[in-house]
């Protein structure tokens, strides 16, 4: 069976074992778990034209995120769904409106490791090579704690649906590693390094990137944390003629992002996070090296 194939599945997959436990009497688990979590968003970028990311353009928008975990011992079972309505401030963009749907099972082993495997279908996301694509996914996770150290080493296999004229696909592999220090409560220090690529049956979305990310969260009051960040990506496409270049090269970008942003709330009730950032480019593109900021607003309830 491909890969393909297994994410084609995955709502009926889903289906049965919702209904399997479902039908289980409550009292055979150790704990149900409920999570929803309601969120306004704002978002302000002065980019002159779509370069191509996997965040939102200026617009506002509404999202929920809610979850039901299923608890036995060491083992848990997370089923969760994710609405989501965005609204672009750039009138030529109709309304996004995506509905994710995941699954995840996870196992403790011992006091320092956990394994997981996810299972995800996510509708009309906006990715780094489209304006909307369709998205089944399958990750595994390990993940190593100890004391106040965590590490996370991850794999995702991604298989996209683009919403184009041809019909076109794409799919290929996400590797991240993460390292996290807990220096006190909500007060930590967290590096991060990607590699992902797709390679899509339209030659025009086919890519490849880096990213590597360091993030600082620091209690500066009650309830409200100062959350600076670095960020750097890299990324080449396999057959964009980068327009200006005197030889002709395909497309290549790379982007140093520096971030500010505070956070409020805390893991239950109101909760506010902004962030202010600035995209320094450099595209061998025309079109793409422009420098532009960037500043979104949640606003939220975890209920």
């Amino acid at each position: 069976m491909t890969l393909n194939q297994m994410g084609k599945i995955f709502p009926r997959l889903l289906g049965v074992l919702s209904a399997m436990l479902l039908a289980s009497p409550a009292a055979a688990l150790d704990d149900i778990e409920f999570d929803l979590r309601t969120t306004l968003s704002a978002v302000q970028s002065e980019r002159g034209v779509f370069q191509g990311d996997d965040v939102e353009s200026s617009g506002v928008g509404i999202s929920a995120d809610s979850s039901v975990t299923f608890v036995e011992g060491e083992t848990r079972l997370e089923i969760s769904v994710d609405p989501t309505v965005f609204e672009f401030s750039d009138e030529t963009r109709g309304t996004r409106k995506s509905l994710g749907i995941g699954i995840e099972l996870s196992q403790r082993i011992g006091e320092t490791l956990k394994l997981s495997v996810r299972s995800r279908r996510v509708s009309n996301i906006v990715t780094l090579e489209s304006r909307s694509a369709d998205q089944r996914s399958l990750r595994g996770e390990v993940e190593w704690e100890k004391g106040n150290d965590r590490l996370r080493l991850r794999g995702e296999y991604r298989m996209r649906d683009y919403d184009d004229a041809e019909q076109s696909e794409g799919e290929g592999p996400l590797v991240e590693v993460q390292y996290n220090r807990r220096l006190g409560p909500y007060h930590w220090l967290r590096l991060s390094a990607r590699h992902d690529a797709i390679e899509s049956d339209n030659e025009r979305r086919s890519y490849e990137r880096e990213r590597v990310r360091a993030e600082y969260s620091l209690p500066v009051a009650k309830r409200l944390r100062l959350r600076p960040a670095l960020e750097y990506r890299q990324w080449r496409y396999d057959s964009r003629i980068a327009r200006g270049d005197m030889n002709d090269e395909l497309r290549r970008d790379s982007l140093i992002n520096p971030e500010i942003g505070i956070a409020y709330g805390k893991t239950r009730g109101f909760f506010l996070n902004g962030t202010a950032e600035y995209e320094f480019r450099k595209s061998n593109d025309e079109r793409f090296g422009e420098n532009a900021p960037r500043f979104t607003l949640d606003v939220g309830y975890r209920f």
